[in-house]
C-alpha cells in the first residue's frame, strides 16, 4: 500500500565516519564544570574554593594533555593571587601559562596574559617590565582586531605614562583609547577613561577641569548602573576636591564612596578610599581620626589577605604616629610596612625608609639614619610625590645634625619636585615643605 509504513534503511556497514558518535571524556566534562564553580566561587569571594576547584580542574586538563584548558585555569588562578597581591604566585601562574598559549597558538589569551602580566609589575612600580608586557600585548590585539581589548591595554599604558610623570604621552594614550570605546559603543569603559583624563587633570594641578570629567564619567556609571564605578569616581571627587582646598566636599565624596563600596562588598577598593580619608585628617592634623581610619584598612587589607596594601597602610599609620610625636610606635609601624613591602613596592619602602631615618635621627641616632637614607632615595627617584616627602625627611636628618647646608638642598629640590605636581601647601608633601622652610628659619628650634 501507498501509505505503508517502511522500515528504516539498515545502516550502512561500511563508511562509518557519517555514523559515529564521538563522545566526550568525562573528565574533560568535569574539568568545564569546576571551572564553572571556581568562576562562581570568586564571584561570590570564596576565594579558597575557587582556588581548590580550579586546581582540581588543572589536575585533570594536564592528565587530558589539554594545553589550552591547562593555561586557562593557571590565569584564573594568576588572577586570584594579584587580587591578594601574591606577586611571585601569579607571575609564575602567567608566565606559565602564556607559555602554553604561545605553544597552542592562542593569540587572544596570550595578548590577554601578557596585559596581566603588566597590571602586576605596575602595582608593583616596575615600570619598564610593565611597558614591556603592555606593549607586546597592545601588538596582538592590534593583529587580532581585538579592538576592545586594545582600547583597554592603550588605557593602562596612559595609566603608567601618568604615573611616570610624562603627562602628554598619557593623554596621547587615554585619548586614542577614548575614540575606540566610543566607536565601539562601549560606555563602561568610555567612563573610565574619562575618569582617567581626570586624574590627569588632577596632578597637573587643575582639579576644576578633573572635576568636569569626573563628573561626566559619573554620570555614565550611574546611566549603566554600575555601582563599583561610581564609587571608585566619587573617590577620585574627594581627591580633586581636597586639592582645591574643600575638605568638607571631599569627606563627604569620600563617605559617599565607602557606603557604596560597602553595599557592594567591594571591601578593597573600600579599604583604599578610607585609606584617602586617614589622608586627608592626617592633612589637617587630625591625627587621631587619621590613626583610626588607617587601623580600619589595616584590618580590611589583612582579612583579605592582601599583603601588599596593609604593608602600606601600616607604613602611613607610622607617618601618623611619627606626626603625633609617639616615636617608637611610629618605628615599629614603618619597620612592619618595609618587611612586608620590600621587594615589592620600591618607592613605598623607600618613603618608609625616610620617615624612619627621620625618627631615629629625632631620638638621637646619627649613624642608622645615613645608611636608611642612602638605600632608600634610589628607591623613589622617578616617583615624583614619593621623591619629594624622601627629601622633606632627608632635610630633617641633616637638621638633626645641624647641617644646614645639605637641608637647605633637600628642600630646594623637594619644591621643584612639588611645584613639578602641582601641590597644595595643605598636601602631605606642602605642608612638609612648609614645616621644614619654617624650621631652617628657626634652626634653634630643631
Amino acid at each position: 500500500m501507498g501509505d505503508e509504513l517502511k522500515s528504516p534503511p539498515n545502516p550502512p556497514t561500511a563508511g562509518l565516519g557519517d555514523w559515529t558518535v564521538f563522545e566526550e571524556d568525562p573528565r574533560a566534562v568535569r574539568a568545564d564544570g569546576l571551572v564553572a564553580l571556581g568562576e562562581i566561587d570568586k564571584d561570590e569571594g570564596n576565594y579558597s574554593d575557587a582556588l581548590r576547584n580550579y586546581n582540581a580542574a588543572r589536575v585533570l586538563f594536564e592528565e587530558l594533555g589539554d594545553r589550552n584548558g591547562r593555561a586557562k585555569v593557571l590565569t584564573l588562578v594568576g588572577e586570584i593571587h594579584l587580587h591578594h597581591g601574591r606577586y611571585d604566585q601569579v607571575t609564575t601562574c602567567l608566565k606559565t601559562s602564556l607559555t602554553l598559549f604561545q605553544e597552542v597558538g592562542n593569540k587572544p589569551m596570550e595578548g590577554k596574559v601578557l596585559g596581566i602580566l603588566g597590571n602586576v609589575f605596575q602595582e608593583q612600580g616596575n615600570y619598564t617590565e610593565t611597558l614591556a608586557y603592555y606593549n607586546q600585548a597592545l601588538i596582538i590585539h592590534q593583529e587580532v582586531g581585538n579592538r576592545r581589548m586594545e582600547g583597554i591595554v592603550l588605557g593602562n599604558l596612559g595609566t603608567v605614562a601618568q604615573q611616570q610623570g610624562r603627562h602628554n604621552d598619557a593623554q596621547n594614550h587615554f585619548n586614542q583609547a577614548l575614540a575606540i570605546h566610543q566607536k565601539v559603543g562601549n560606555r563602561l569603559l568610555e567612563g573610565i577613561v574619562l575618569g582617567s583624563l581626570g586624574l590627569i587633570l588632577k596632578d597637573q594641578g587643575d582639579a576644576t577641569q578633573a572635576i568636569v570629567q569626573f563628573d561626566q564619567a559619573l554620570d555614565i556609571f550611574r546611566e549603566v548602573g554600575n555601582r563599583r564605578w561610581e564609587g571608585n569616581v566619587l573617590g577620585h571627587l574627594g581627591l580633586a576636591h581636597k586639592q582645591l582646598g574643600h575638605h568638607t566636599d571631599a569627606i563627604s565624596y569620600y563617605k559617599q564612596a565607602i557606603a557604596i563600596h560597602s553595599e557592594g562588598g567591594n571591601t578593597l577598593s573600600k579599604g583604599m578610599v578610607q585609606g584617602y580619608l586617614g589622608t586627608l585628617h592626617m592633612e589637617l592634623g587630625n591625627l587621631t581620626e587619621a590613626i583610626l581610619q588607617f587601623k580600619k584598612t589595616i584590618t580590611i587589607y589583612k582579612g583579605t589577605g592582601n599583603k601588599l596594601w596593609e604593608g602600606v597602610f601600616l607604613g602611613n599609620l607610622g607617618d601618623a604616629f611619627l606626626k603625633q610625636g609617639a616615636l617608637e610606635e611610629a618605628a615599629d609601624h614603618l619597620q612592619q610596612a618595609i618587611t612586608i613591602c620590600d621587594g615589592s613596592i620600591p618607592p613605598a619602602v623607600g618613603a618608609f625608609m625616610g620617615s624612619l631615618a627621620e625618627i631615629r635621627a629625632k631620638q638621637g641616632d646619627l649613624t642608622t639614619p645615613k645608611q636608611l637614607r642612602s638605600e632608600g632615595e634610589p628607591l623613589v627617584v622617578g616617583h615624583t610625590l614619593e621623591h619629594g616627602k624622601f627629601l622633606c625627611k632627608k632635610a630633617w636628618v641633616h637638621l638633626s645634625a645641624r647641617e644646614h647646608v645639605p637641608a637647605n638642598t633637600a628642600l630646594t629640590q623637594a619644591r621643584q619636585l612639588a611645584e613639578q605636581r602641582h601641590v597644595t601647601q595643605t598636601s602631605e608633601l606642602g605642608s612638609a615643605i612648609l614645616a621644614l622652610s619654617e624650621a631652617l628659619r628657626n634652626p634653634g628650634s630643631v
